[in-house]
């Protein structure tokens, strides 16, 4: 529950801050570090969630 609540946190500004930018363009997700938090908060989602539903 712990992990998937960190990715959440962690991804959900992030792509508040992407959708809601008046300078919104593809370019964006060429990015390389905001890429890799935008997976890796939602694969540690993915794993919190998943592990919460198997316990």
């Amino acid at each position: 529950m712990l992990l998937g609540s960190l990715g959440l946190i962690i991804s959900v500004p992030i792509w508040y801050t992407i959708i809601s930018s008046e300078e919104f363009s593809p370019d964006v997700f060429l990015n390389p570090s905001l890429l890799f938090w935008l997976i890796f908060g939602f694969v540690v989602f993915l794993f919190g969630y998943y592990n919460t539903d198997v316990e």
